[in-house]
């Protein structure tokens, strides 16, 4: 006999005979990560996350470390669900790196599939924004995501696009001769 659908028997999503994490409801295909909770809030989603890989590596000298400095939050808006906006608060850890040759002492983690360093948008937000930006540009892609609730204006389409390399200049002798 089937399940009733809801959140049960902790972040899972039973629904027949089919049950889906969180996780994998909110970020398919990301592994090291488990979905605290989960709040409806008057204007969007809100999605507590964190880390559960024991040890992260070194983005300098990439050897292994478990031992924690610290932890912190931050805030990622992300994809929205069900066309309700979703804000991300993770829990990052701020690891010592105890190699004597390695130039840094502390460094943060990053999740895969959900953070990027400096980036306030998590990873699948913005390839959607380097998308529309792509497509459709400034306030066309903005006007777009204001009808998909994904929190971007114009400016914010614009800084994704990359300018293409620009030629080499020849140099005067040759233009000349």
């Amino acid at each position: 006999m089937p399940r009733s659908s809801g959140f049960s028997d902790g972040n899972a999503l039973v629904m027949g005979d089919v049950c889906l994490s969180a996780e994998g409801v909110f970020f398919p295909g990301t592994t090291g990560v488990r979905v605290e909770s989960v709040e409806a809030l008057v204007d969007g989603t809100l999605v507590q996350l964190s880390s559960t890989r024991s040890s992260r590596a070194c983005p300098e000298c990439g050897v292994a470390s478990r031992r924690v400095h610290s932890r912190y939050g931050r805030q990622l808006d992300d994809c929205p669900v069900a066309g309700r906006p979703v804000l991300v608060r993770l829990t990052v850890r701020r690891f010592f790196c105890d190699t004597p040759t390695c130039q840094r002492r502390t460094f943060v983690e990053q999740v895969d599939g959900v953070s990027e360093p400096y980036q306030r948008a998590s990873s699948g937000l913005r390839f959607v924004l380097r998308s529309v930006a792509a497509e459709l540009g400034g306030r066309p892609g903005a006007r777009l995501c204001r009808k998909l609730s994904v929190p971007a204006g114009r400016m914010r389409l614009l800084g994704h696009l990359q300018a293409p390399a620009a030629r080499a200049r020849p140099s005067s002798s040759r233009r000349w001769a």
